[in-house]
């Protein structure tokens, strides 16, 4: 039997966890098949970006 397997690629600023200068750091969220995974790029962007 055959399953299909696919994933998404999700980047997310989080405000809730706002860096000192007022950036959003930026986080990747993989999911493949239902399974989640999230990791910190180590980026950040500005809230008007």
């Amino acid at each position: 039997m055959l399953h299909d397997s696919y994933f998404t690629l999700s980047f997310i600023a989080r405000k809730a966890r706002a860096l000192r200068n007022g950036e959003y750091p930026i986080f990747v969220r993989i999911t493949v098949s239902g399974q989640i995974s999230e990791m910190n790029l180590g980026r950040s962007v500005a809230p008007e970006n």
